[in-house]
């Protein structure tokens, strides 16, 4: 499982190309880290836009 993560949160897409190659666990890992990154950044950026800005 956390290669799965590790590999999702830093390689995107190819990091879930590798988890595949690895294995169901690590692929479904792997794009739930990527899905949850994307949503993080979402709510995150406009916080801090705000505070830089």
């Amino acid at each position: 499982m956390a290669k799965g993560l590790a590999l999702g949160t830093s390689g995107h897409a190819l990091g879930v190309s590798v988890g595949i190659e690895m294995g169901e666990v690590e692929a479904a890992m792997a794009s739930i880290a990527v899905v949850v990154v994307g949503v993080v950044t979402v709510i995150v950026i406009p916080i801090f836009m705000q505070l830089i800005l």
